[in-house]
C-alpha cells in the first residue's frame, strides 16, 4: 500500500544507496521499492505506475538518460515525476538529463532534510501537472506543499532588492524570473561607505531548486552584511594596498569564500558572482568577477569592455585569491550583467537564445529599464510554452549622458 505521502520507485543497483534513502523517508511517510535494472523499473511501473521515479546517473543495462527517455516517452507514463540521483551536482549527464525532463536531483551526501524538501517538491509537481491521480489523502498534502512552497518564495522575495539606490545621473534595473518556484540566481544593489558608493551583485548558486534557493539567501546575506559592516577577513590581517572600494571586496570576498567552505563545503553549493563598487560621483567601477560571465559595458560603438573573471567561483577554493580590478563608467555608458539563464533560454525547439542575439540587443540610447523590458519581451518570445530551463536575471546600470531625460523606472 503506498505510503501517506507517496509511492517511491527507486531505480538504482547500489543497494547501499537505496538503504540510506530509504532509513529517513520511509519514517516520513514513504513506501519505497527499489529495482536495479531499468527494464526491471519499465515493466513495474507499467503495472503499477508510482508517485515520484528516482534514477542513477548510470544503470546495468542503460544510462539513466535513456530511461528517463523511455518514460517521458511513454503516453502511460510521461506524467509521473522523475528525479535523478547523482554522486555530485556537476555531472554533463545530469545536466542533459534536467534538460531531457528530470525534474531535479539528490545525492547521498545531502542532508535528510534537503533530500525530503526536494522530493516534496517534485511530487506537487507531479499532482499540479496530472490532477487524475489526486486523492483525498494527496490532496491534504499537495495543499500542505503549496502553503509551504508560498511561505518559501515570500522568505525569498525578502532577499531581493526591494528600493534601488537613486542618485543623478544614474539608473538602475532588475529582472529576476525563476523557473521554478523558488530560484537560485541572486542579486542585490546597496550602498555602503556612508552611503557615498553602490554595491551591484549579480550570482549564479549552483544547481536548482530549494538546496540552491537555501543557499542563495546565505550567499546574499553573507555578502551584503560583509560589504556593509566591512567587516575584515582576519583580526590580524594587515590593510589591503589600494582604494578603499578594493579593501571591501578584498575582505567580502574573502571571508564570505572561507566561511561556505568551513561551514558548509560538505554539501557542494558554490556561486559564481560578480560584485562591483561603484563611485557614482566619478563612475569609477571596482570590482571581482568569481567565476561569473562576463559583464558587459555597452558603449555607442556597441560592446566596450567584457569584464571577465578574474578569480574563481564562490565556495570551492579555500584561501583563493580574488584579483580586483577597477574600470570607468562614461556618461551614456551601459553596464550589463546577467546570469546565464539568459543565454541558455530554450525555445520549443531547444534552441538557445544565444550570447550572439543578446550582444544584438545591447546598444545605448535607451534607458536602462527600456533595455531590460526589450530583452525580457524577446526572452519570453523565444521560451514560447516551452517550460523554462534556468533563472533568468538581469541587472544594469546607465550613466545617462549630460543632458538626456530622467528615466522613471517602474518596478
Amino acid at each position: 500500500m503506498p505510503g501517506e505521502f507517496g509511492y517511491l520507485l527507486v531505480v538504482h543497483h547500489h543497494f547501499e544507496i537505496y538503504d540510506s534513502l530509504r532509513a529517513h523517508l520511509e519514517s516520513s511517510g514513504y513506501t519505497m521499492i527499489c529495482i536495479p535494472e531499468a527494464q526491471q523499473a519499465l515493466s513495474m511501473l507499467r503495472k503499477q505506475p508510482s508517485d515520484l521515479v528516482l534514477i542513477a546517473l548510470d544503470l546495468p543495462d542503460m544510462r539513466g538518460s535513456d530511461l528517463l527517455t523511455a518514460i517521458k516517452s511513454d503516453p502511460d507514463l510521461h506524467a509521473i515525476p522523475v528525479m535523478m540521483i547523482t554522486e555530485h551536482s556537476n555531472s554533463p549527464h545530469l545536466e542533459e538529463c534536467l534538460s531531457l525532463g528530470a525534474y531535479d536531483h539528490i545525492h547521498p551526501s545531502m542532508s535528510p532534510m534537503l533530500q525530503q524538501a526536494r522530493i516534496r517538491m517534485c511530487l506537487q509537481y507531479g499532482l499540479m501537472h496530472n490532477p487524475t491521480r489526486v486523492n483525498p489523502e494527496k490532496e491534504v498534502l499537495l495543499i500542505k506543499i503549496e502553503h509551504d512552497l508560498q511561505i518559501g518564495q515570500d522568505i525569498q522575495s525578502d532577499f531581493l532588492p526591494r528600493d534601488l539606490p537613486d542618485f543623478p545621473t544614474w539608473q538602475i534595473a532588475d529582472f529576476y524570473k525563476p523557473a521554478r518556484e523558488v530560484g537560485g540566481d541572486l542579486y542585490d544593489v546597496f550602498t555602503t561607505m556612508h552611503d557615498q558608493y553602490i554595491c551591484l551583485i549579480i550570482g549564479d548558486v549552483c544547481d536548482k531548486g530549494v538546496g540552491a534557493a537555501l543557499f542563495m539567501a546565505l550567499f546574499r546575506s553573507l555578502f551584503r552584511a560583509a560589504a556593509q559592516q566591512q567587516i575584515p577577513a582576519s583580526p590580524d590581517q594587515p590593510p589591503y594596498p589600494g582604494d578603499q572600494e578594493s579593501q571591501v571586496l578584498y575582505d567580502t570576498f574573502n571571508l564570505v569564500n572561507n566561511y561556505v567552505i568551513d561551514n558548509h563545503g560538505d554539501k557542494g553549493y558554490f556561486a559564481t558572482l560578480f560584485f562591483g563598487i561603484l563611485n557614482p560621483s566619478d563612475g569609477s567601477l571596482f570590482y571581482v568577477n568569481g567565476g561569473h560571465v562576463p559583464a558587459l559595458i555597452v558603449g555607442d560603438q556597441g560592446i566596450k569592455h567584457r569584464l571577465t573573471p578574474t578569480g574563481p567561483a564562490v565556495g570551492i577554493i579555500p584561501n583563493t585569491t580574488f584579483d580586483i580590478q577597477r574600470i570607468q563608467l562614461d556618461p551614456g555608458d551601459i553596464l550589463f550583467t546577467y546570469t546565464d539563464g539568459v543565454t541558455d533560454a530554450r525555445n520549443p525547439e531547444r534552441r538557445l537564445f544565444g550570447e550572439q542575439r543578446l550582444i544584438e540587443m545591447l546598444h545605448t540610447g535607451v534607458s536602462a529599464a527600456d533595455l531590460v523590458t526589450q530583452i525580457s519581451t524577446q526572452l519570453a518570445l523565444h521560451i514560447g510554452n516551452a517550460e523554462q530551463y534556468d533563472d533568468i536575471t538581469m541587472l544594469v546600470v546607465e550613466h545617462m549622458a549630460p543632458g538626456s531625460l530622467t528615466h522613471v523606472m517602474p518596478r
